[in-house]
């Protein structure tokens, strides 16, 4: 558990370096270069205000047919997407987002993987009942509100070597998996706050390195296929009510 806690100070040591400086440009830049259907790459810039995606959407329009990529940015407001649909890469890196984040409701198709590296959140970060095809990757993230993935789907219909990377971040308000699907994920991990997995499913058996400092719910949370708890640490309450493996009911702490 050393190894990461050494691996989390070692991403914040690489994440101070944003922008400074001249290079500011409004969310309504933003929101144009969607309409006229050009790739979306920022980087080096200070946005402000609400960037959001659907204000660039037709009422009948719910396609971003082009990449996202935003590098070294600084976020002054609110980035905001509500069921769309992203045809090409959606790659977030080394940005600051001032004000929340919630992304919902919408679908990541199976051309390019989803990633959000090296990022601060200094409110709420929200991925919320979305549709990820391909693999998504959340690393060496610090989030100081709530971080809530529930009810989205990782990679449950992509074949092959494709998976959910959860590794390396620091997530200080609160943590919820609650009703995930995980086709394939690996999680490597401390868990400072209290941590939510209730009522997620696992297809395939998980890699799971995890400490968690409080809280670990795994309230009627399905494995599918096998899992192993020996590289995880419960420092505080668990909670494995109903939870199945293999259509069996499981409980990791019983017998130990």
């Amino acid at each position: 558990m050393k190894k990461i806690a050494i691996l989390i100070l070692t991403m914040f040591v690489f994440t101070g370096s944003l922008v400074a400086g001249d290079h500011n440009i409004t969310a309504d830049e933003i929101i144009n270069q969607i309409k006229e259907g050009k790739e979306v790459f920022f980087a080096n810039k200070v946005i402000s205000g609400k960037v959001d995606f659907n204000l660039a959407m037709d009422e009948d329009q719910n396609e971003v047919d082009k990449a996202v990529s935003f590098i070294n940015c600084v976020f002054n407001d609110e980035l905001v997407i509500d069921k769309l649909s992203f045809e090409w890469k959606f790659h977030v890196e080394n940005c600051l987002f001032k004000k929340n984040v919630e992304i919902s409701n919408s679908a990541f198709l199976k051309y390019y993987k989803v990633t959000f590296i090296k990022n601060k959140f200094e409110k709420d970060f929200k991925f919320t009942n979305n549709d990820v095809s391909k693999e998504f990757i959340f690393f060496g993230c610090k989030v100081v509100g709530k971080t809530v993935f529930d009810n989205s789907k990782f990679n449950h219909e992509e074949i092959g070597d494709c998976g959910t990377t959860i590794k390396a971040n620091l997530m200080e308000g609160g943590i919820s998996f609650k009703g995930v699907i995980f086709r394939s994920v690996l999680i490597y991990q401390i868990m400072s706050s209290d941590c939510y997995f209730d009522g997620a499913e696992f297809i395939f058996s998980p890699s799971l390195t995890i400490r968690f400092d409080k809280l670990a719910s795994f309230k009627d949370v399905i494995f599918s296929t096998d899992v192993d708890f020996k590289n995880v640490v419960f420092k505080g309450s668990v909670d494995f009510t109903g939870c199945k493996c293999g259509w069996n009911a499981f409980d990791p702490t019983q017998g130990e």
